[in-house]
């Protein structure tokens, strides 16, 4: 069971940083990289906006939609093929708003770390082919899981942004390994420095 908190009982969420950049012409992904910093509250719902301006601080381009918030996460939200300016007016800046108010709940955390992942690697295109990422998703759950969110971000030496990916496991049993891949731009033309992976369950199913 979960009980309503009230706003000054809980810590708001932390937006640590929100990019974006080109997929196709004219097509931006976005990926925010968030915190809930609050061991014991959520949210079963968490509406927001990504809004891209070009240089002149005018808007480009706009997506909503939601998700949900997990109790003391890190976690990325991604967004792909964001409609947006080209030449003058591309999008040059990137914000990440929360649009409605959050009904924080109070909710248990598991005592164990729900998912791991391992043996990522990095495929480059060959023959045609898009360049890819493999990785393991273990599961480290007491029960089966469903609905499990996998977002893979890529960066350079710099710590820039060059790719990100989002996919979904339908069901992973307690205890199972599952070879997952990611197929990344084929406009990608280096290969990425560091590979982070984030996958996260709705805590509230």
């Amino acid at each position: 069971l979960c009980e309503r908190l009230c706003p000054f009982e809980v810590s708001g969420v932390i937006t640590h940083w929100a990019r974006a950049f080109p997929s196709r012409e004219g097509l931006y992904d976005a990926v925010a990289f968030l915190e809930n910093p609050n061991v014991g509250a959520g949210a079963r719902e968490f509406r927001y906006v990504f809004k891209l301006y070009d240089a002149q601080n005018i808007l480009t381009g706009e997506r909503e939609g939601k998700t949900f918030l997990n109790p003391k996460e890190r976690f990325a939200v991604y967004e792909s093929g964001i409609a947006a300016g080209t030449g003058t007016h591309a999008p040059r800046r990137t914000f990440f708003e929360i649009k409605k108010e959050l009904i924080w709940e109070s909710i248990s955390m598991p005592r164990e770390i729900e998912f791991s992942v391992r043996d990522t690697m990095f495929l480059e295109a060959h023959d045609g082919s898009a360049p890819k990422i493999k990785t393991m998703l273990i599961s480290r759950v007491l029960k089966d899981s469903s609905d499990i969110e996998v977002v893979a971000l890529l960066f350079d030496g710099e710590e820039n942004l060059i790719d990100a990916v989002k996919t979904s496991v339908a069901r992973l049993a307690s205890g199972e390994a599952k070879l997952l891949t990611f197929l990344l731009s084929p406009a990608l033309r280096e290969a990425p420095k560091r590979i982070d992976i984030f996958p996260r369950r709705n805590m509230f199913k």
